[in-house]
């Protein structure tokens, strides 16, 4: 009886296989190591972007320049940073009272943390600017 040749998954393992399986543990361990050195030595995104933060908007930009000159003549903040913050009613009837007792209660809780609130422009609980800051169907 003549034995024919073993199928080829069980033919011996070629040489870069057997290294491999050799060095698995050293192999494992050195990655581990990598991870490790990488973690104490880099440092973290947020310290690189703490260290590298610039502003969005260009400072000798007209409009950036124009907002630090007002800041400063009304007595406001001099950042260069702002936020708006606007209301959109999901369905289709306009902003209502629950909408603006909503917006009152954000404004207290922003005018509470002076720490990173400079300056607050009202412009819906203002009767002068209300008519403006509200879109024409009132749903914004």
């Amino acid at each position: 009886m003549r034995l024919s040749s073993p199928p080829k998954d069980l033919r011996e393992p070629t040489v870069l296989a057997q290294w491999i399986r050799r060095l698995a543990a050293p192999i494992i361990l050195g990655w581990v190591l990598v991870v490790i050195a990488l973690t104490v030595l880099v440092p973290s995104l947020e310290v690189v972007a703490a260290k590298n933060a610039v502003s969005m908007s260009p400072a000798d930009a007209p409009s950036m320049q124009a907002m630090a000159d007002m800041g400063r003549l009304f007595g406001e903040s001099e950042s260069d940073s702002i936020a708006l913050i606007v209301l959109e009613s999901d369905s289709e009837e306009p902003l209502g009272d629950e909408a603006h007792a909503y917006y009152d209660q954000l404004l207290e809780k922003l005018r509470a943390d002076p720490d990173h609130v400079r300056n607050i422009q009202d412009t819906w609980g203002d009767p002068l600017t209300e008519a403006a800051a509200q879109s024409s169907d009132g749903r914004a």
